[in-house]
């Protein structure tokens, strides 16, 4: 028989059973209501399609043409070729082909990268393994050269500074290039075991952030050539990099991280809540506007944060519906450009105004 010690235990452990079950009760609740509190995303108009290409479309770009001011959209595509767009007839106006291999970047250099030259320059990484430079000039062709180094995919291409731009491939290495006086490549970084996915240039141009599928962050001097710094990220792929103030660096993949990048210190992390519609499945992001980042979902949602509060702002899906895929995405100032790995086209699609909508959730589902 049980003594009144072990009653008082029994009735202890049945006690803190029960609040147990309680609590989780509670927990299961609030998860489905995160869900409701977040709600269905609201649905964005499609208002154009971008038809031409014949394979998914893997990289997306946009400019002012600086002779017409007229709106171009830029695609690259794995049919291998670049595709320039009439953004206000959705027209292509010209199709810039010279790879062998799908095109993984397509990306409108600024007009102080070729300060000699007055058209539009834009810079592709392939699978390949090369990069291409294309000079545009009232909506025609006027110069390409490839550059050859990498042995293996280029997933991106970016400007440095006049004449100079990165590269990072699946062949785990960064390629520095000259592409002016003596073109080719004048450095090459060495320091991850998986391909490099991702480059940002700081704001003190000086350093050269690189990110990629072994879940490093490295920080590099473009000066000294000298790695300065690694971090981890979330998990083993970093897709977005971006500098905020005071020197941090934001890091998001499977999850969100923020570091002070020249003191090494981890400021604050995120483990992503189980309901989060930004948790699964993304594929690519960017800047919806000054204070707001967004998400693509393979489902073919985006999601628009805050990105210093880390509160949600929005839920998007475009109408009509479109089959799930979605890889990238390009934000204008009026419009959301995408594209689906399930389809060749190119879609353009109304884009709200993040500061007319009021937030769909508080404090429930932060970015961090």
């Amino acid at each position: 028989m049980m003594d009144q010690n072990g009653m008082k235990s029994f009735s202890l452990t049945c006690s803190l059973a029960l609040s147990i079950l309680i609590c989780c009760s509670h927990l299961i609740c609030a998860d489905f209501e995160l869900v409701k509190l977040i709600g269905e995303p609201q649905p964005i108009e499609i208002t154009g399609t971008l038809v031409g290409h014949t394979n998914s479309v893997n990289a997306l770009d946009h400019y002012q043409d600086p002779h017409s001011g007229q709106r171009r959209v830029v695609t690259g595509s794995q049919d291998s070729t670049i595709k320039i767009w009439d953004y206000d007839t959705r027209q292509c106006l010209l199709t810039l082909a010279g790879h062998t291999g799908g095109v993984r970047d397509a990306r409108v250099m600024p007009p102080d990268f070729c300060p000699s030259y007055d058209g539009t320059v834009v810079a592709s990484g392939s699978d390949d393994t090369t990069i291409g430079l294309w000079g545009l000039n009232n909506d025609k062709p006027q110069w390409y050269m490839p550059f050859h180094g990498h042995t293996q995919r280029v997933n991106v291409v970016i400007p440095l500074m006049p004449y100079i731009l990165a590269s990072g491939s699946d062949d785990t290495t960064i390629k520095i290039w000259d592409v002016y006086g003596q073109p080719g490549c004048i450095k090459t970084f060495n320091g991850h075991t998986a391909g490099v996915q991702t480059l940002l240039l700081a704001k003190d141009k000086i350093h050269l952030f690189s990110a990629g599928f072994d879940g490093q962050i490295i920080v590099w001097n473009l000066q000294t050539y000298a790695r300065v710094r690694t971090f981890r990220g979330p998990s083993d792929r970093a897709i977005f990099l971006k500098e905020l103030d005071n020197d941090q660096l934001l890091i998001w993949d499977d999850g969100c991280a923020v570091w002070n990048w020249k003191t090494g210190q981890l400021i604050r992390s995120f483990i992503k809540y189980p309901t989060d519609p930004a948790s699964q499945g993304i594929f690519d992001m960017g800047d919806y506007d000054a204070k707001h980042i967004i998400f693509c979902k393979y489902d073919t949602t985006f999601w628009v944060y805050d990105y210093m509060s880390g509160q949600l702002k929005m839920g998007l899906t475009p109408k009509p519906a479109q089959s799930n895929g979605t890889n990238r995405i390009s934000i204008l100032k009026d419009a959301i450009i995408f594209s689906n790995l399930s389809s060749s086209d190119a879609y353009i699609a109304q884009k709200p105004d993040a500061a007319d909508i009021t937030p769909q959730s508080v404090n429930c589902c932060p970015l961090f």
